[in-house]
């Protein structure tokens, strides 16, 4: 008699990728019988078995105890997990190892999702077939006898292919994950017929993620090529560090090149590098240039030709990382061959004043995104990186060219090249940044993110965090653009650039130049930061260096209608049209958190040219130089009882300059008020008033007043900004008034912000 004993037992779900069908499988709570003669386990519902990346859910299994093998008969359903896709299979019976993850399996249905492989959608990114003898051995699918298909319908006919729209019969069928599916004498039905007039005995694809390379024979016909075939191989399994491919093609009409090349390493923990080149030309039919100029096209483009992409990807603990490089011929550049052939062809060349474009020279395109952080031994550096360049802006310029006719008003293309780059070295005894930031706008204007169209910036900032010593530096060249004011939008508004190409071009800008270059170089350096009974003092020096000039342009609307004078410039309020300035300073600082007790004492020196009051292009032409001392005072924090706090602060200027006894005075006074108008342990309502009063006087040579004071202002200000702190969400409203005008004149400038 069997001895049998009977265990209640709740069995947990297998989770089964497809989306179609059969989503769970689950073994409820139900009675499983063990034999222990046999070592045999029944159950109705299934007993669930996890090894390893193998899930099986069976209803009757044998297991041998010496070689760990499951011999399984009523049924069955595997789940294998994969990186690059789940296999999922439905049987009659079969046996798997749990030493080694494999199994052989009889009368099944199974699929193989390669949404990630090949980036196909739901419900067509599985392939499914059905076989009487499926193996699976590292980490590869062997079937005999197997029909194939990617109709997503069959799910509902797993026993009849033939209702499926169609399939592939093949006598045996290999399945590498990430890699390639081979057939061997394979049939096509469509429906229930064999469309194919004979067996096909070999056939291979390509489901390797990302690769390009054939692996069977392709035909295309192309005017360039004439007719080219290419077939390749893969090398490397999905396990290994360095995989790839190679295809060789052959062109009647162009020759013998790589059709494509694939060179792919993964690095242990920091990503992986592809190395990736197609149609490169190694043997090329065109021998000679033609004399003809009509053929140059066919000849430049057969004669040179190639494209090499090297990438590099990164996603772990320590970030992101990704680069690519892109370097070719033109003629492999689809958008900006049609931009050359439209010009070849259209005699565009000769009358825009340009010499010809070849199709065999080099473009290259680069690309950068970069957020790195505990990098190095000591886990303080980081880096952040963003970068979209060209090696050849003139080629890339009559792509923008061909593009600038279409904006208008509002546009949202744009053709930035920019480098953005950070390092920092940051640790409990210092922080080290350097930085640098590059433009080149190829549409300036085209949107309203356009506040530059040339900026090249480098600093850098070191704090020694001990003793707060810090030195900075900050150097920039470039220019400025600005928002049109409300009153200034106007669909007639046209702007006149020259682009790179050196073509003169108009278009509807959307933001227009105000300084048609605004150069800067600050340095600072903070000596540390000392103790003084409540209060720190900290000893600067300062060097700032300003080179600016005024962008005139014109508005090609206005000049028609108004002349070409200053009337009809962008900036035409502005009076400045040149600044140059250069001041060095030193501070002292003494400070805690309410007060502020500084001494500051420098030298200036200035080059101004106004053109206040003169429409007929002149200006006038100011210098100075002077000796100053400032001293500044402030108290923050004032307390008003339970209903607010107060705040003051004021500075004296005086400047003296040389070979002359003319000074000027400069007192700022300002003032501030939090008002709390209502106060709870969530809302709070509170009012923030601030204003301020600027004055300077002169004293000395009154013909030397409007020479000493051009750049200065005297103003009053006031804003006042309401705040509901709702400790979740904090709304704000702000008005804002300023009333200034000239120290030496009666010009008088009012400003409301609301």
């Amino acid at each position: 008699m069997k001895r049998k004993f009977i265990f209640l037992l709740i069995l947990s779900a297998i989770i089964i990728n497809n989306n179609s069908y059969s989503d769970n499988a689950t073994a409820d709570s139900d009675e499983v019988v063990i034999d222990l003669n046999d070592n045999t386990m029944t159950s109705e519902s299934g007993v669930a078995v996890t090894n390893g990346n193998m899930k099986g859910l069976f209803y009757r299994l044998q297991r041998d105890p010496v070689t760990g093998e499951i011999t399984f008969t009523n049924n069955a359903l595997m789940n294998i997990s994969q990186p690059t896709g789940n296999i999922k299979i439905e049987t009659e019976s079969g046996k798997v190892s749990q030493k080694d993850e494999r199994g052989e399996f009889y009368n099944s249905f199974a699929y193989i999702n390669v949404a990630k492989m090949t980036g196909a959608e739901a419900p067509n990114d599985k392939i499914y077939f059905g076989s009487p003898y499926i193996k699976y051995e590292d980490e590869k699918i062997y079937a005999k006898d197997s029909w194939v298909t990617t109709d997503f319908n069959i799910v509902n006919f797993q026993k009849e292919p033939q209702k499926a729209g169609y399939h592939i019969f093949s006598s045996d069928v290999l399945v590498e994950p990430d890699k390639q599916i081979t057939l061997k004498n394979s049939d096509l039905f469509i429906g229930e017929k064999d469309v194919m007039p004979f067996t096909f005995p070999w056939f291979r694809a390509n489901i390797r993620s990302g690769s390009k390379v054939p692996l069977f024979i392709t035909l295309q016909s192309d005017d360039n090529y004439g007719t080219a075939t290419s077939m390749g191989f893969l090398y490397g399994n999905r396990k290994d560090k360095f995989r790839g491919g190679f295809a060789p093609k052959f062109a009647d009409k162009m020759g013998i090149l790589v059709g494509r090349w694939e060179n792919w390493y993964r690095f242990d923990n920091a990503g992986e590098t592809r190395l990736n080149i197609d149609d490169w030309l190694i043997y090329a039919k065109e021998k000679s240039e033609p004399k003809n100029a009509n053929e140059l096209q066919d000849y430049e483009k057969r004669r040179k030709r190639y494209r090499v992409e090297l990438t590099h990807d990164y996603d772990g603990e320590n970030g992101s990382f990704h680069f690519i490089s892109q370097n070719s011929t033109r003629s492999m550049v689809g958008n900006l061959t049609d931009v050359m052939e439209k010009f070849d062809n259209n005699n565009v060349y000769s009358s825009l004043g340009l010499d010809r474009f070849k199709f065999d020279k080099n473009i290259g395109f680069y690309n950068l995104d970069a957020n790195l952080f505990n990098l190095g031994e000591a886990k303080d550096l980081s880096f952040t990186g963003k970068m979209s360049l060209v090696s050849d802006k003139k080629a890339y310029g009559l792509l923008v060219y061909d593009k600038i006719d279409d904006i208008s008003y509002g546009s949202t293309i744009d053709h930035d090249l920019y480098t953005n780059l950070s390092l920092t070295k940051d640790n409990d005894k210092y922080k080290l940044t350097a930085r640098y930031d590059y433009l080149y706008d190829m549409d300036p204007g085209s949107t309203r993110n356009d506040t530059m169209s040339r900026n090249e910036r480098i600093g850098a900032d070191f704090l020694l965090k001990e003793n707060g010593l810090s030195i900075s530096y900050d150097k920039r060249r470039g220019d400025d653009y600005r928002n049109f004011n409300f009153w200034e939008e106007d669909i007639n508004t046209s702007a006149r650039k020259r682009n790179v190409l050196g073509i003169d071009f108009s278009y509807t800008p959307t933001t227009v130049a105000k300084y048609e270059f605004n150069n800067f170089e600050n340095i600072k350096a903070s000596l540390g930061n000392y103790k003084v009974g409540n209060y720190t003092f900290t000893p600067s020096v300062s060097y700032n260096f300003l080179d600016r000039k005024l962008d005139t342009a014109k508005d090609t609307y206005r000049s028609i209608v108004l002349g070409a004078n200053r009337l009809a410039e962008f900036n035409r309020f502005e009076n400045i049209v040149y600044n140059n300035s250069l001041e060095r300073r030193a501070d002292l600082n003494l400070s805690n958190d309410n007060e502020t007790y500084r001494v500051g004492f420098g030298k200036t020196t200035s080059e101004i040219w106004s053109r206040e009051g003169l429409f007929d292009g002149t200006y006038r032409k100011y210098e100075n130089k002077s000796k100053f001392y400032e001293i500044q005072l402030g108290r923050q924090n004032l307390p008003l009882g339970s209903i607010g706090t107060f705040g003051i602060d004021g500075t004296f200027r005086q400047d003296e300059f040389d070979a002359s006894s003319d000074k000027t005075s400069l007192i700022n006074l300002k003032l501030n008020n939090d008002l709390f108008l209502y106060k709870t342990e969530n809302f709070d309502v509170t009012n923030k008033f601030k204003a301020e009063i600027q004055k300077y006087n002169f004293s000395g040579n009154k013909n030397n007043e409007e020479r000493r004071l051009i750049t200065k202002s005297d103003y009053i200000k006031f804003d006042n900004s309401l705040v509901f702190d709702g400790k979740s969400t904090v709304s704000t409203y702000d008005i804002g008034y300023k009333r200034a005008k000239n120290p030496f004149g009666e010009k008088i400038k009012v400003e409301n912000n609301l």
